[in-house]
């Protein structure tokens, strides 16, 4: 049998590894870049030192400045402020958390988010930052906070 037919098996599996290793690292650059806005942002400008106590709902769909966070966020309704902190399956890369005080959600507009009615808030920031959150949380928010959302049946 001749050497030059047993070597490809072996090239196209060196190939192949190196093509997995190009992937995951494209992969993690793009998961790392998202953290650069989204959560990364609100946790730099409203840090969270604990999670308060309050109100929790796990595994929500939210979306902050663009950047979807599936399945993977606490929203806590706290006295403090709304809580938001994000678990990655990703190892090294934290998804972070910040607490927003309510009188930084300045704004508000319900909105159709795929099957589920959703709430799009603004938070004051330098820049402004958008949240959607499932409106079944922002039901839960405080009384004072419902006042300022716009509520349309």
């Amino acid at each position: 049998m001749d050497s030059s037919v047993l070597l490809i098996p072996i090239i196209l599996g060196i190939i192949l590894v190196l093509l997995i290793v190009v992937l995951f690292f494209s992969v993690a650059a793009c998961l790392w870049r998202k953290g650069t806005r989204g959560l990364h942002h609100l946790a730099s400008s409203f840090p969270a030192t604990e999670t308060p106590e309050g109100a929790t709902f796990s595994r929500q769909t939210v979306m902050i400045d663009g950047v979807r966070y599936r399945n993977c966020t606490k929203v806590v309704i706290a006295r403090e402020g709304l809580s938001l902190s994000v678990s990655l399956l990703v190892p090294g890369i934290s998804g972070g958390s910040a607490v927003i005080p309510w009188e930084r959600i300045i704004a508000s507009e319900e909105e159709q988010d795929g099957w589920t009615r959703a709430v799009r808030l603004t938070v004051s920031a330098e820049p402004p930052v958008s949240i959607t959150l499932p409106a079944t949380v922002v039901r839960a928010f405080p009384e004072t906070m419902n006042g300022r959302i716009a509520q349309q049946d």
